[in-house]
């Protein structure tokens, strides 16, 4: 991710029927499960100049309505979405600074990218059904930055905690015919990251 820019003075905004903006968080919330994995699901809002992009893991939905930007914001979804289905004004008014999301009276804190333009705003693609392979191959396609920005770090870091677990629980059943848990490592990584024709996230962005 480029040329981010982190500048008090930067504001953008939007402004849309609260009715259109439930229904965007409603039809979200069908990808995103209620349970503790859902708690590590975040909502990625992309701001730009009359279009405003929402995205959480499965799921992509467009709002066209008055808006000023470019920016980038990132919110757990469950906590967003509660914020949202409290809204009960005709219209909704949201306002971006550094750090900070309101939404009419409430401010709530966020993580934000501002942008010189929208041309590199590139939202993370993954299937609703994701496997522990989607989320491991997110480092191949995407910089640290918009990992981390988007909050997957921590769920990378448990796909390799799983895929770890997995490796010395099949070492303990093979070592006896001489295989080494690096052998199983090697095979493993090697199937995840040089198998990639699954899926194109490139092409999808």
């Amino acid at each position: 991710m480029t040329e981010k820019i982190k500048q008090q003075t930067v504001n953008c905004a939007m402004s849309c029927k609260t009715s259109e903006l439930h229904d965007v968080m409603r039809f979200l919330s069908r990808a995103v499960p209620r349970n503790k994995k859902g708690l590590l699901h975040g909502c990625e809002i992309t701001i730009k100049t009359n279009e405003v992009i929402f995205v959480s893991i499965g799921a992509t939905k467009v709002l066209y309505c008055n808006s000023t930007g470019p920016v980038k914001v990132s919110i757990p979804f469950l906590y967003f979405y509660d914020i949202v289905k409290n809204i009960k004004s005709y219209n909704t008014q949201i306002s971006i600074g550094e750090g900070l999301m309101t939404l009419g009276n409430l401010t709530v804190k966020v993580s934000t990218c501002f942008f010189n333009d929208d041309s590199i705003l590139r939202s993370i693609d993954l299937p609703i059904n994701y496997a522990i392979v989607d989320i491991i191959r997110l480092s191949d396609h995407y910089t640290p930055e918009e990992i981390e920005f988007n909050k997957l770090d921590v769920m990378i870091k448990r796909a390799y905690a799983e895929i770890e677990k997995d490796i010395n629980l099949t070492y303990r059943k093979l070592m006896k015919y001489g295989v080494s848990i690096d052998d199983l490592r090697n095979i493993v990584h090697q199937r995840i990251h040089n198998n990639l024709n699954s899926t194109n996230y490139e092409s999808q962005n």
